[in-house]
């Protein structure tokens, strides 16, 4: 298999198995408390994580790295996750899969005009934001 359809493929497998988290989540905070759920899949995802390190026997983060690490785990690991099932009890599925499939919609433009604000000195993105924003819509 060529790396092109490799990456497809892949691809295809995340998503696919991403597309079954929300639902999943749902189910769950019907019976076990959200604080509970996050906690849950936070331990399995770092013995997980822990083991494959291990396993693979990966050098250990730069002490200049740790505090960048732990921001995106407090968002990744603990902040989706906990926001997402409080969610859940309150939504149903079908409305979090929207405002969740708007958020890489939001990232990216937001993004698109940081960046050409800070770095390009200009704030030139309205047609990039307005193709986003026609994309989204059904």
């Amino acid at each position: 298999m060529d790396r092109s359809l490799n990456g497809w493929v892949n691809g295809f497998i995340g998503v696919l198995i991403f597309s079954g988290s929300l639902p999943a989540t749902r189910v769950a905070v019907m019976d076990f408390d959200p604080t509970f759920l996050t906690s849950a899949r936070a331990a399995i995802a770092g013995l997980l994580g822990l083991a494959l390190l291990l396993l693979f026997r990966q050098k250990r983060p730069e002490r200049g790295d740790l505090l960048s690490l732990v921001i995106v785990a407090l968002g990744v690991v603990v902040g989706f996750p906990l926001l997402t099932a409080l969610a859940l009890k309150h939504v149903t599925t079908a409305h979090s899969i929207i405002f969740v499939g708007l958020l890489p919609l939001a990232t990216a433009s937001s993004v698109c005009c940081g960046v050409a604000i800070v770095r390009a000195r200009r704030s030139g993105c309205s047609r990039a934001w307005a193709a986003r924003s026609l994309r989204a819509l059904p």
